[in-house]
């Protein structure tokens, strides 16, 4: 699932847009590239090949229901012996969750799996946090750039909508989530497997997640120093 117009800049125009798709398009060997290098420069808490060795499908725990690695209904893990372990992160992660939206494809439940910072809500549920330390990232007109933000040591929660753009507007209108301060990414072309045929800024959410989590260390590296 993909969190769309992420980094878009608003002043975009469709001639502009048109241009970077022929360039996204254009470009397919080279963002698999960029893609293998990105891989190689991640240092992986357990072997990959692990997880190309594990062809069975298990029950979940919870519900019965066979899957390979984890079950994205119930959030519970079916092969724990290859599972990576816990892993902590700087920040909470919210994932508000359309209901519409396939729970097979979400790319924000396998990691929500792996650490305890990370929950998922289906929407219309959204989490009760505290507006001056909670961000949502989200590409309004008011947005700042997650990286130059003065007060990063301060958050201490990231909300993030995982749904296509015309439910997302919805999401991020609604009141309860409106109160949170908006952030967004900029100029991040995505390198998620399954490729956009539109935008090149169209990211996954968990590369959305991903390069939050980044520039928040980065901006709090920055302010420390």
């Amino acid at each position: 699932q993909f969190l769309y117009f992420i980094g878009t800049p608003a002043s975009a125009q469709p001639t502009d847009m048109a241009k970077q798709t022929k360039q996204y398009q254009d470009g397919a060997d080279d963002r698999a590239a960029a893609a293998v290098a990105f891989l190689s420069r991640l240092r992986f808490s357990r072997p990959l090949q692990d997880l190309r060795d594990q062809p069975q499908r298990s029950k979940c725990p919870q519900c019965g229901k066979r899957k390979q690695y984890y079950c994205y209904d119930c959030l519970a893990v079916t092969n724990p012996d290859v599972h990576p372990p816990p892993l902590e992160l700087p920040i909470n992660v919210h994932v508000v969750l359309h209901p519409n939206e396939s729970r097979s494809k979400a790319t924000t439940l396998p990691v929500a799996t792996v650490s305890p910072q990370v929950s998922i809500h289906t929407y219309p549920t959204v989490p009760e946090l505290d507006p001056t330390t909670t961000l949502v990232l989200y590409p309004s007109p008011d947005a700042v750039e997650i990286g130059e933000i003065e007060d990063a040591d301060r958050v201490t929660d990231v909300v993030f909508v995982d749904s296509t753009w015309q439910q997302s507007y919805c999401i991020s209108h609604d009141e309860r989530v409106k109160k949170f301060r908006h952030v967004k990414l900029s100029g991040i072309v995505s390198l998620f497997w399954r490729f956009q045929d539109k935008d090149p800024y169209h990211l996954a959410t968990v590369e959305a997640v991903y390069h939050t989590v980044r520039r928040l260390i980065a901006a709090r590296k920055r302010a420390a120093a």
